[in-house]
């Protein structure tokens, strides 16, 4: 059984009533690519999840965001098994 950890921040951006989403072009990953999702990505190392959203936004937008509010933290986590694979989700 391999038990792995990832964590993620994700960004809400709205603006004047519009909500911001993005096109990913993963060549890649051939499951992600063409899929619509909101800017985020990987905590690194020595990051916060706040820090995460702020980079990550930059990076895949351009823009510079200030974070307004914040969701409640979701623990997922992900167990894989020879014939197969279990996610948690649980909400804090």
């Amino acid at each position: 059984m391999k038990r792995e950890q990832l964590i993620v921040a994700m960004a809400i951006i709205e603006h004047r009533g519009k909500v911001l989403v993005g096109l990913r072009n993963s060549l890649h990953d051939p499951a992600a690519h063409g899929l619509w999702q909101a800017a985020g990505g990987s905590v690194e190392f020595g990051e916060t999840p706040e820090q995460t959203v702020l980079r990550e936004v930059k990076e895949e937008t351009g823009l510079r965001v200030r974070i307004v509010a914040l969701f409640p933290k979701i623990i997922n986590v992900h167990w894989k098994f020879k014939t197969h694979e279990l996610q948690v989700l649980l909400p804090t």
